[in-house]
């Protein structure tokens, strides 16, 4: 039998379901790696284990900073090497963000005049779009 475990270590804040699936596959793909080829438990290989889950670490912090906030980005990817027969190709989706809060009715800009007189003036583009 097989004992081990992946997991990691994120922010309080942070939403932790997005992180399930990448945990279920980095799981999955190292218990068959072990299964075919004794990838944890042989000494020869066993040293690489803590490169590749820094390679993990790196890759899906990298991309998920590329516009400079990690909030910003919904996906963060790693795309891994991890021997002659196996890649590991990861793709973390981050969940929308909830949708704001309604706009008050007092906030809503009101047409205080009748349409025919605003076509009558010459305003911007922004308000022709807005007012056809």
């Amino acid at each position: 039998s097989l004992f081990f475990s992946v997991g990691f270590v994120i922010r309080r804040v942070e939403d932790p379901r997005p992180y399930r699936p990448l945990l279920s596959k980095l799981a999955s793909t190292l218990r068959d790696m072990e299964v075919e080829s004794q990838f944890l438990s042989k000494k020869e290989t066993r040293f690489r284990m803590q490169n590749i889950l820094e390679d993990i670490l790196i890759s899906l912090n990298s991309s998920s900073r590329g516009s400079g906030n990690s909030r910003s980005s919904t996906s963060a990817e790693c795309n891994l090497l991890l021997n002659d027969a196996n890649a590991l190709n990861l793709k973390l989706f981050r969940t929308p963000r909830p949708p704001s809060s309604p706009v008050p009715d007092h906030a809503v800009p009101v047409l205080l005049r009748p349409e025919w007189q605003l076509h009558a003036y010459d305003w911007d583009l922004a308000i022709n779009w807005i007012v056809p």
